[in-house]
């Protein structure tokens, strides 16, 4: 009588057991499982062939430029996103203290610091050039960076490279809103009482001139004691009453740490 008082109340939710002693519903969950995770592959197989194709139909259309600039930056994503940079044990404790030597990779960390800027891509150019005399001296004595570990924040490492690449990023942007909307949040990445913030106040033309950051090129990053350079190349173009022209200028820009931010403090036109 208690037997079947239980059977009752238990329900649809009695399991039955094969031959083997498997439970039947965990045996059609695997099932259910190993279903979605070919269907996935299958879709993945079916993107790739057609990405593939693209590029080798038709290796000069808008689809493949887009396949090859943009989903780049979307695979280095998920890598860092999924992976971790810490895999490889490097320096004291296990860290891995050396900089990313794929300017693509901490570029496209770092895209969602951009607005304006239509396309940001690593140098195809040399950045540091050993034989060179530079104008300043710190140039010239720099380095590249030994120990990439800077802070740490919520139990994480921040790392000198990543930051550095944001710091460009944001302070150009902004550039672009500073001149076309008189928009002073450039002056957050900017170290008070600067070379560049000087510049920057005595800019007068408001409203008389339009830029548009076409293209940005971020290369070589060096270090002298807190102190780091950056090489890049920027493509600009700049409308006003008079002339529509486009500015290509090679810079090195000067970024110096302070606490726990980052400022650029000036460049230099190469």
């Amino acid at each position: 009588m208690w037997d079947s008082e239980s059977e009752k109340k238990s329900g649809n939710k009695t399991f039955l057991q094969n031959d083997d002693g498997v439970e039947e519903n965990d045996v059609r969950k695997k099932g259910k499982v190993s279903t979605i995770i070919i269907a996935l592959l299958a879709v993945v197989l079916t993107l790739q062939i057609s990405v593939l194709g693209i590029i080798h139909v038709m290796p000069e259309s808008r689809a493949a430029t887009f396949i090859n600039n943009e989903l780049g930056f979307a695979v280095t994503w998920f890598e860092n996103v999924f992976g971790d940079r810490e895999q490889n044990m490097e320096g004291e404790n296990g860290l891995n203290t050396r900089p990313e030597t794929d300017m693509r990779v901490l570029i496209s960390q770092q895209l969602h610091h951009n607005i304006n800027i239509h396309n940001i891509e690593p140098m195809t150019t040399p950045g540091f050039v050993p034989t060179r005399q530079y104008e300043d001296d710190r140039i010239t004595q720099s380095v590249p960076i030994s120990n990439n570990l800077w802070r740490m924040e919520d139990d994480e490492w921040i790392y000198y490279d990543e930051e550095i690449v944001a710091t460009i990023i944001q302070f150009n942007t902004r550039w672009v809103d500073y001149i076309n909307h008189s928009s002073a949040n450039i002056l957050e990445v900017v170290r008070a009482g600067s070379l560049m913030e000087q510049s920057l106040r005595g800019f007068d033309q408001f409203g008389e001139v339009h830029k548009t950051f076409l293209l940005l090129q971020i290369g070589d990053i060096r270090q002298y004691d807190d102190i780091f350079f950056v090489w890049t190349f920027e493509e600009i173009e700049s409308i006003s009453v008079s002339e529509i022209e486009t500015i290509r200028q090679n810079r090195i820009y000067e970024i110096e740490t302070i606490g726990n931010r980052m400022y650029i403090t000036r460049y230099f036109e190469e």
